[in-house]
Order: structure tokens, then sequence, then C-alpha cells
């Protein structure tokens, strides 16, 4: 028996990606990221880095409202331990 095979788009993958954009910075960089990836874990680089829940969900939040209108995407967010 043959199985189908499945075609995957960009947008359906995920990408792990190193964002440490703020401010006008992510609003330039995240919308290519968008067009392309439908999420991606957000390792943000900051100093003084990204330790906290609180601290994480500030950012994703950042980069929920820098998302152009009419965009899906998904950040998937990381600490550093």
């Amino acid at each position: 028996m043959m199985k189908k095979s499945k075609s995957l788009r960009s947008a359906d993958l995920t990408t792990g990606i190193c964002i440490y954009a703020s401010g006008a910075a992510l609003n330039a960089v995240l919308p290519h990221t968008v067009r392309q990836f439908a999420r991606a874990i957000i390792m943000p680089n900051f100093k003084p880095p990204v330790r906290s829940v609180a601290d994480a969900a500030a950012y994703r939040a950042r980069i929920l409202a820098a998302i152009p209108t009419g965009k899906r995407f998904e950040p998937l967010m990381t600490l550093l331990m």
C-alpha cells in the first residue's frame, strides 16, 4: 500500500530564531519572519537576559503587538536558565 505524501509549506514549519530586537527593530524584523513561518522558538539574548516568566510574557506581548494585521504567528518563548 502506498502512503500519501504531504507537502509542507514554510508557513507550516517552526524555526529557531534569535530575536533580540525591541521597538523599531522588532517592528522591522518581525514581518519578514511572519511571512515565512507560522511560529518560531524565540531565544531573546538581551542584556540583562530574560530569566523570568514575567519577562518572557512581557516580551511575547511586544512580539504579538508587532505582528502585521491579518497575519497569524505563534512565538514559542524560552528563558535563560
